[in-house]
């Protein structure tokens, strides 16, 4: 349509061609089931130069109408303006329409350049601007480019209102649940929703958005089974963060029995070590025994002067002995030697057995010290280990 006025805007020529053209583009977009009018039902076709109603086809029936989309009660509701600034098709709506139902009106501007001001191409009521637009963007004195009117088309929108559309009754044959938005009608009260349908409109699980002419629609998609399978992953996500819980503290604890493993280990060797101690303690103590009774031997069996000249040579690398150190022995063949003065000799073995006794009794004391800690360290263990045992039985 857009291109026969281009081709000729006379309002004779386009009076006399407009119904049969009508007739021909209602019959090309009828209902069927692979047609427009199966899911957006054309209403009218119409003419309007300089933003009046002149000419107008629409099924089932037309009517006649002289609406000014120009005028100041139609001019914000119809925004003509906006469409003329697109300079291309827009697409405004729902929109009350003057027999009581609502409708999507799509519009086209066409504009013609190197025209004069006060042309009108023959327009029935004699005017050459629209109401209350004799200067831009009606006609623009620079470019001699003049706005000829608009090609119109209202598409029925009762059957989207109503949720009567192939594609919006198989997203609710398939259990989904939707809501139909648009930017015409989005406001301060809310999102500009043209339909909703299903259980759970409000909820958003896809979006997408699609822009038409002067405006953009956008569908949101709420998929119930989604919500199944995202608290299946909050499941997993939970149980694999309780896991990695679980390893952590096994870790803790297996560091935590090496470290104890280590403590012990440590205080086994101190033991051994004191233990090994004792062994050469004894070890020396029973040599000097043996010597204190070799010697109390030799004193009361033989004269001084004997005993000096037959005591046996103490053998090399005896137990408990040193090189350099005297043994009880050595001071009773000695004293023998000077008068045999056998009392301060065996006092003197005495003492020295003294000293070594107290010796001995210090290392017992400190090997029954190292046991009593390593005692109390075990206690202390089971103790934990009977502790973590009935943590795990209540965490069952």
């Amino acid at each position: 349509m857009a291109a026969v006025v281009k081709m000729n805007p006379s309002w004779s020529f386009l009076e006399a061609v407009f119904l049969p053209l009508a007739k021909e583009l209602f019959r090309q977009s009828g209902p069927g089931p692979s047609k427009l009018g199966r899911n957006l039902d054309i209403k009218e076709i119409g003419l309007l130069p300089f933003g009046r109603v002149r000419a107008i086809y629409g099924v089932p029936v037309s009517r006649n109408t002289s609406r000014d989309l120009f005028s100041p009660e139609l001019v914000t509701l119809l925004g003509p303006y906006r469409s003329m600034r697109e300079r291309g098709l827009t697409v405004n709506g729902p929109i009350p329409l003057s027999d009581g139902v609502r409708g999507f009106a799509a519009r086209y501007p066409v504009f013609f350049p190197d025209t004069n001001e006060d042309e009108n191409w023959g327009h029935p009521d004699n005017v050459t601007h629209p109401t209350g637009c004799p200067g831009p963007p009606c006609y623009n004195p620079e470019t001699r480019e003049k706005f000829w009117g608009f090609i119109g088309a209202v598409v029925n929108a009762e059957p989207i209102l109503a949720g009567k559309n192939v594609h919006l009754e198989r997203l609710l044959s398939d259990d989904l649940s939707y809501s139909l938005t648009t930017s015409f009608l989005a406001g301060e009260s809310g999102p500009g929703t043209i339909v909703s349908g299903g259980p759970n409109p409000s909820r958003v699980t896809a979006n997408v958005t699609v822009e038409l002419p002067g405006t953009s629609w956008a569908l949101s998609v709420h998929n119930p089974r989604q919500d199944q399978i995202v608290n299946l992953r909050v499941g997993l996500l939970v149980m694999v963060v309780a896991a990695a819980l679980i390893l952590s503290a096994l870790l803790l604890l297996l560091q935590l029995s090496a470290k104890r493993a280590s403590v012990l280990l440590e205080e086994q060797l101190a033991t051994n070590k004191l233990l090994q101690e004792e062994k050469v303690s004894r070890e020396a103590l029973l040599g000097r025994q043996l010597d204190l009774i070799a010697c109390f031997f030799v004193c009361s069996h033989m004269p001084c002067s004997s005993a000096h000249k037959q005591a046996p040579t103490r053998r090399k690398g005896a137990t408990g002995a040193t090189a350099g150190q005297s043994t009880g022995y050595d001071c009773i063949l000695l004293s023998c030697a000077y008068s045999c003065p056998a009392p301060q000799a065996t006092n003197k073995l005495l003492q020295e057995e003294k000293v070594s006794r107290e010796t001995l009794l210090g290392r017992q004391l400190d090997l029954i010290a190292c046991f009593d800690r390593s005692i109390h360290f075990k206690k202390k263990r089971s103790k934990s280990k009977l502790a973590d045992r009935e943590m795990n039985t209540l965490g069952e």
